[in-house]
Order: structure tokens, then sequence, then C-alpha cells
């Protein structure tokens, strides 16, 4: 896991100040649990989801040392191909975008039932389809 630290921002045009987070190491931590991963023999095929172009140097370790592993590069939504990162994946055949109708086929019934068809689960209030699909 990362960490999210303060940052104190200041307005250069009208002298405003506050304060916000930045995350900081979280893309170190997964090109090292990615690297441990394949040295370990973990996985044969792993996907990252990611548009930071900073873990290329750790999918080009990773398919340079284990050239039968393949990395697959998923980019969230909204965001552009890090070409870095794809080239090092082994170029766009390696890589999807994620789009919103991959996320909707991930929602969850909003009732989840046992065999018997008892209800085990029920889904949050606003974590249905979402509004507004691709904008």
């Amino acid at each position: 896991m990362g960490q999210f630290k303060k940052k104190s921002r200041t307005c250069f045009s009208c002298g405003a100040k506050w304060e916000t987070h930045e995350e900081k190491e979280t893309d170190v931590n997964i090109a090292l649990y990615m690297l441990d991963g394949a040295y370990r023999d973990e996985y044969d095929r792993a996907l990252l989801v990611s548009a930071d172009s900073d873990l290329a140097p750790a999918v080009q370790m990773v398919k340079s040392r284990f050239p039968n592993k393949s990395v697959k590069i998923l980019t969230p939504i909204g965001r552009h191909h890090s070409m870095r990162l794809v080239r090092a994946a082994g170029g766009l055949k390696m890589a999807k975008k994620i789009e919103y109708v991959h996320m909707e086929h991930c929602i969850f019934a909003e009732e989840i039932c046992d065999k018997a068809g008892n209800v085990i689960a029920k889904r949050p209030a606003g974590y249905g389809k979402p509004q507004n699909v691709g904008t």
C-alpha cells in the first residue's frame, strides 16, 4: 500500500492557501510486488491496471528475466495508454482500455441469495448502474 501525504498548496494568482493529499509509493510497491511475484513464480500472467509510465521498467524487467511470463496492461477509464508502458508489455496487443460497459458487467445483483433462496447480501445503495454512462 502507498500513502497519502499532506501537501500545502498556494495559488500563484491570488495567494490562497490550502492543504491537499498526494499519493506516494504506490507505483514503487506495485513494481516490487510484480518482480517479487515473478521471482517466486507466483504467476504466469499479470494484469496491470495502470496508465503510469513509471511502471515500465518493472514490466521490462519481468519480460526480460522471465520471457514466458506475460504482462497485460489495462488502462483505467478516462485515461490514455502510456505508450512506454504498452511497449514494455509487448505492444498494443498486450493493452486494453477499461470502458464503462466493462464496469457494468461487474455490478452485483441487488440481492444475493443462497441455494435455499435466502437473501445473504444486498448491494449497497448507490452501487447500481452508473448514471450518464460514457460521459
